[in-house]
């Protein structure tokens, strides 16, 4: 059992070297330039061509995209898990090849644009499905760089990132505006800034050093993953989310300089509360954008007495809101799954589906506002109240509404250098629960009246958890309890009178369902599905 422990504490706790300040500066670098980027490209493709239906064109072929590139790497993950050619299915090449397909499409529909808009509508769609080709690959890419962050560092970086997108957005439509060439400056500068993004995403990447791979889920096999029901609501939640950021972006028409005070002031909003309220969980942003929302749409006619577009800027700050918590939501759900590279494109396909949801709610209110003024209004108002109950129905018992425990995030990445049996117990002290016997004589979580965990319900509990979950047989799943606590085949074969052949054919199934190549890999693994 020494042998064991020391196994169990060279495995990593805490978070991975790519993490560091200079890491999460870089991927919130990595965030600007994709999201100035695209929304620049947008503006630029609505200059130069004018396509039909407007912004609902761009959300159309934008949702096109994101769609083929989650059926591809579906396609790709079946074939490698025919295969067994890796743990959990995708590797980091499949998302730089898809960056470098992207960027080469990029360039081909943006200089088709610049010289010689098409007049035929099919072949400029084909076009802008062009220009937003890289936006998949480019995002889950960047998802899964937050994703590798701890939960509060990721959340507060998305903030302060996102809004500065906005600000720049701003900025460079307002000198795109007194430029002579106009929109295709813009495309131009957009195109490059994605291209620059999707290189600093892979460089930051490759410069892991020990820590695995942030576009690789082949070593994802630390992160538990929510159960079904969570799953959905988190879906539900990103879905209607955007819904209404693509409403509210697609509905209103707000001048640059109202648009820049939104940025601006949710952007002090933001560092403030970072700097004074360092444990505020998500439902503070969810409160803030329908505090925004709502004053914009039903106080209206007195804010704007009180100041000239006031009800605007508080759309605008709507908007960025809702855009930063689309974020912190999708960063919460891929880290939490283990196959990561396609969590990270289903929930960013699962936004886009919501955004052009959105555009075309503004679309059909815009249609009867024309025909009768108020129902313009009514709509956004039935959105607000739709958007409001749905989020008390999803906010019960959600775990990313909940308060942020600082205790279990602090033991949740304890230094790399305890056991498995230590960081458990600082996990269950962090939770309320008592610790298990061999950790309470080894550490310092002893206290009076405190009761042991039963033994068997400590392996059991997360190997029952896992058997669930990756449909292990009941034999399978007694395998895996005794490879979680070290047993060697030699072991296993007398406590369940096996031979060693059938005794290595059910290690080889676990490993195989698990996707994982070892002992130590499966040791990982349980003991992460035990701190969840």
């Amino acid at each position: 059992m020494a042998d064991t422990a020391s196994k169990r504490t060279a495995a990593p706790v805490g978070p991975s070297p790519l993490v560091a300040p200079p890491a999460v500066l870089a991927s919130s670098c990595c965030l600007i330039l994709m999201f100035t980027g695209a929304w620049t490209c947008d503006y630029a493709v609505l200059c130069l061509a004018a396509p039909p239906g407007d912004y609902l064109s761009i959300r159309g072929t934008s949702l096109a995209a994101y769609l083929l590139f989650f059926l591809l790497l579906c396609l790709a993950a079946r074939r490698r898990e025919r295969r067994r050619a890796a743990v959990y299915g995708l590797s980091s090449a499949i998302l730089r090849r898809g960056m470098a397909l992207g960027c080469i499409g990029l360039v081909a529909g943006s200089i088709a644009l610049t010289t010689a808009a098409p007049r035929d509508d099919g072949a400029l769609l084909a076009l802008i499905f062009l220009v937003k080709s890289v936006g998949p690959p480019l995002s889950a890419a960047v998802l899964l760089l937050f994703a590798s962050m701890a939960p509060a560092r990721a959340s507060k970086a998305a903030g302060l990132a996102m809004t500065l997108a906005f600000l720049a957005e701003c900025l460079l439509r307002l000198v795109f505006e007194l430029t002579p060439l106009g929109g295709e400056a813009a495309l131009i500068f957009g195109a490059l800034c994605q291209i620059g993004g999707c290189c600093a995403t892979s460089a930051l990447a490759c410069r892991h050093g020990s820590a695995p791979d942030p576009l690789d889920d082949r070593h994802a096999a630390a992160q538990p993953g929510w159960s079904r029901k969570f799953l959905v609501k988190a879906l539900a939640c990103i879905a209607a989310t955007a819904l209404m950021l693509g409403y509210l972006r697609t509905g209103a028409s707000p001048g640059n300089s109202v648009g820049a005070i939104a940025a601006v002031t949710v952007f002090v909003a933001i560092a403030a509360g970072a700097w004074c309220l360092p444990n505020a969980d998500t439902r503070s942003l969810f409160a803030a954008a329908i505090i925004c929302v709502s004053g914009a749409f039903l106080l209206e006619p007195l804010i704007d007495l009180a100041a000239p577009r006031a009800s605007s800027v508080l759309a605008d700050c709507g908007t960025i809101l809702f855009e930063i918590l689309i974020w912190v939501i999708s960063v919460s759900l891929v880290r939490t799954r283990l196959r990561m590279v396609r969590a990270a494109a289903g929930t960013r396909l699962a936004t886009v589906f919501g955004h052009f949801a959105g555009a075309v709610a503004a679309a059909l209110a815009a249609n009867a506002g024309a025909q009768l003024p108020e129902a313009s209004q009514a709509t956004s108002l039935a959105l607000v109240f739709v958007y409001v109950v749905l989020l008390l129905v999803v906010a019960r018992d959600f775990p990313l509404f909940s308060p942020a425990d600082p205790a279990a995030e602090r033991a949740a990445s304890s230094p790399g250098d305890a056991s498995g049996e230590e960081a458990a117990a600082r996990m269950l002290s962090a939770a309320g629960a008592p610790a298990p016997d061999g950790a309470r004589r080894d550490g310092n979580a002893a206290s009076a009246g405190a009761t042991p965990v039963d033994e068997k319900r400590y392996w059991a509990d997360p190997c029952r958890a896992l058997a669930d979950r990756f449909g292990l047989t009941p034999r399978e799943t007694e395998v895996l309890e005794q490879l979680a606590q070290g047993r060697d085949l030699a072991f296993m074969e007398e406590k369940f009178v096996l031979s060693r052949n059938t005794v290595k054919m059910h290690v080889r199934n676990v490993y195989a369902k698990l996707g994982i190549h070892g002992k130590q890999e499966a040791i990982d693994l349980v003991e992460a599905t035990r701190r969840r």
